[in-house]
């Protein structure tokens, strides 16, 4: 049986179609997985292309703080991607300049900006001591960024974002009265990175009044993983299914007709080794860093790469590939997903039941990551959103207490836009924009770790081989 796929023009995604419209991409025990290279229009990669910049005139609006006057907010946990950052190699050489001083036009078009960049400043030793290492500084303070570091612009999105979220969690809900709040009532942790670190304090300045390095902790998790796991993270399966994965990637790479030659002529163009282009996300990734920020793209002796056929080549693939492997909930995909996430969920979970109980724990959490985290993440709930997660994004779960029966419910925000509907386990019984929150509780416990041999516990689960 053969599962083509073709994006359709209207839903944009990518549906199942008759095989004698598609072009076959590989065979695997005699089952054949393919899709249409139909070509995306000058103008849709542009618009994806801004939508993962993300620029920053988009980042102040968004539905989050939202309910109804039957319910109040009790708890809101926010899982972020760092900010704009400099590409992850390839084409960065010395001929590419990224500066890393905020530009004095940008201080005076956002005040904000000019405060943060002062406070930082000079609280340095606040921040070193309060951080317990000074491996980096507070913000993107210098000349020239290297590789994979955060920019100003990056800083600046998260100064909004959280800006932005002030205004909805402390002046438009009563989460922090009095717009008061207390180091116990917040739990920071963020991955071990410059960007990631930078990130949060941007987000942080932006969102607690009276910012002050001394008034709460952040953790560092060191855990490779990227996945705030605390304690037995040795997952033996997920590394099996992530390779699985992988595996799956580089079929559909290597059947791409129409992506293999265009790597195979950037590879020309550029002069660089075609093992370099092993990973279309990797070169995608280099690639929109330099368009974000309205750098020409790389150029050779006799051409230069360009946007409508290279770039829209690969961007086409890799949107595809995010649909299809995560059509199902027992993909190579999904299987990695499921224990590469469970970690954050029950911590998510917990810190949520905890608030329930005893009302002066933790109201707001803030987990500082990578794509690897958010799109995960995204993948496990089934959101609507298979796709690279633009900088500075955000997924936040909010816990909302109906005020006359105190049963409890959550929201799931992504990137501004309420898609509790679309988690799995909400589905049918949304309301008002409100999934039960023992939906979420039974899918952390249970649903989500018995589709792994009826594992009941993530360690379990992670020792079980699915056959």
């Amino acid at each position: 049986m053969t599962a083509i796929f073709r994006k359709d023009s209207t839903s944009g995604k990518y549906q199942e179609i008759s095989e004698n419209k598609a072009e076959i991409l590989y065979s695997n025990d005699g089952k054949q997985i393919a899709y249409a290279g139909n070509q995306i229009s000058n103008r849709e990669i542009y618009e994806r292309v801004e939508k993962y910049c993300n620029p920053v005139a988009s980042i102040g609006s968004g539905t989050e703080g939202e309910g109804s006057a039957r319910h109040r907010l009790i708890n809101v946990a926010v899982v972020i991607r760092h900010g704009d950052r400099t590409p992850i190699g390839y084409f960065l050489d010395k001929h590419t300049k990224w500066g890393c001083e905020f530009d004095q036009k940008v201080m005076t078009e956002y005040p904000i900006a000019a405060k943060y960049v002062k406070y930082m400043r000079s609280h340095k030793d606040q921040f070193y001591k309060f951080l317990g290492v000074k491996q980096f500084t507070p913000i993107p303070d210098a000349r020239n960024c290297a590789e994979s570091t955060l920019t100003p612009l990056g800083a600046l999105q998260h100064l909004l974002l959280g800006n932005h979220l002030q205004e909805r969690y402390f002046k438009n809900t009563n989460l922090f009265p009095a717009h008061k709040w207390s180091g116990d009532e917040l739990l920071v942790e963020s991955t071990p990175y410059a960007r990631t670190v930078q990130s949060s304090v941007a987000f942080l300045y932006g969102f607690l009044p009276d910012f002050d390095f001394t008034r709460f902790q952040m953790k560092l998790s060191t855990t490779q993983w990227l996945n705030f796991c605390d304690k037995n993270c040795k997952c033996d399966a997920m590394k099996m299914y992530m390779v699985e994965n992988d595996e799956d990637l580089q079929k559909l790479r290597m059947k791409n007709i129409n992506l293999t030659s265009v790597l195979s002529e950037m590879a020309d163009i550029l002069e660089i080794q075609p093992d370099k282009f092993v990973y279309p996300t990797k070169v995608q990734d280099s690639l929109t860093g330099l368009i974000c920020h309205k750098k020409k793209l790389p150029c050779g002796a006799k051409n230069c790469v360009n946007i409508p056929h290279h770039f829209g080549t690969i961007i086409n693939h890799t949107y595809m590939v995010a649909e299809v492997t995560n059509k199902g909930f027992n993909t190579a995909r999904q299987k990695y997903v499921g224990l590469h996430m469970q970690p954050l969920l029950e911590k998510i979970l917990k810190v949520m039941e905890t608030q329930i109980i005893n009302k002066k724990s933790v109201k707001f959490s803030l987990f500082s990551a990578h794509d690897v985290t958010i799109s995960p993440m995204v993948d496990v709930l089934d959101l609507p959103e298979h796709v690279w997660p633009p900088y500075a994004s955000r997924l936040i779960f909010e816990l909302w207490e109906n005020t006359k029966t105190a049963e409890h419910f959550i929201s799931i925000i992504y990137n501004g836009k309420n898609l509790t509907q679309h988690a799995r386990f909400c589905r049918s019984v949304t309301n008002d924009g409100l999934c039960p929150l023992q939906n979420f509780a039974d899918f952390v416990k249970f649903g989500n770790l018995m589709r792994y041999n009826n594992s009941t516990s993530y360690q379990q689960a992670c020792a079980k081989i699915m056959k």
